[in-house]
């Protein structure tokens, strides 16, 4: 038997000492051990995680973006919530989400803001109006109160009847801003602030009007009514001739973390699953369309 020394040659055992070299070889490898057993252990990595709420507008387009970044990054899990823009952002505030989805964006600092999408709405009309098209003048006397019977903008002798978002509704909040200058809307008549509950009394009300997201008012067979000739759709967003859209907003406190940021992009990117759920990409707007 040979101990080796760091630097030099084997040193040869007699033999006589070998087994007491063994024995204290053991007990040196047992005490080291046990020495580390007693030592701290690091804690086991808790699994990544992403908690998402918000719009219900969003949640879909959300839910497949959460299913491709599930692909691409196995180990972070997305939950996804409707609860609405507003109870959102007092989540994201209180510290117990990480992405509010809203259809506004947030008042600023320390709140970051990423505008993930474009959403586009319509007037939407009973077909029984027989109208397709009005002007911005013609919208705002709507709304204002002013034209009264659709037989003033060519259409069927039937009384004009707004189907009114709330006066604290996103949508609503945007077509004063886009169409009113601001002003606000006087016309009376039904209150209905869920989209599907608007697109109902639309249906059921001969005359009736109101202003929805495109791809839900598309699905309820009503008529989507061109503004100053422009109709709604994607084209027309895009090359800045139709005004009635929006931005759609990820929302998180402060810069994001690798995590979120990579699930932002996807979110933002696939021009297929937005154009499916009914938004376009930001990118695609052109340099008309984004001039105030």
């Amino acid at each position: 038997m040979k101990i080796s020394r760091a630097g030099s040659s084997s040193i040869p055992v007699p033999k006589r000492f070998r087994p007491l070299a063994l024995a204290a070889l053991a007990a040196f490898c047992a005490a080291t051990l046990a020495a580390r057993a007693d030592e701290p252990q690091a804690p086991a990595s808790a699994p990544a995680a992403i908690a998402v709420a918000g719009s219900t507008t969003l949640t879909e387009l959300a839910k497949a973006a959460a299913q491709r970044y599930a692909r691409q990054y196995p180990g972070v899990n997305v939950t996804i919530a409707p609860s609405g823009s507003q109870a959102a952002l007092r989540a994201l505030g209180a510290g117990t989400l990480d992405i509010a989805l809203t259809d506004f964006a947030p008042a600023g600092p320390p709140l970051d803001d990423h505008r993930i999408a474009v959403l586009a709405f319509a007037f939407v009309v009973s077909p029984t109006a027989r109208v397709t098209s009005l002007t911005t003048g013609q919208l705002r006397d709507v709304l204002n109160g002013k034209l009264t019977n659709w037989s003033q903008a060519g259409g069927a002798d039937l009384p004009v009847s707004v189907v009114s978002r709330g006066p604290h509704s996103g949508v609503w909040q945007l077509v004063q801003r886009k169409l009113l200058a601001g002003a606000t809307i006087s016309a009376g008549g039904t209150l209905a602030e869920a989209t599907k509950t608007a697109l109902d009394a639309v249906t059921r009300t001969p005359g009736a009007l109101t202003v929805a997201a495109v791809a839900p008012a598309r699905a309820a067979n009503l008529t989507l009514l061109a503004i100053d000739g422009a109709p709604p759709d994607d084209v027309h967003v895009i090359d800045g001739s139709y005004l009635l859209w929006s931005y759609e907003h990820a929302v998180t406190a402060g810069a994001p973390s690798t995590a979120v940021s990579r699930y932002l992009g996807v979110l933002a990117s696939d021009r297929v699953s937005l154009h499916e759920f009914g938004f376009i990409a930001v990118r695609e707007l052109s340099s008309r369309a984004l001039t105030p």
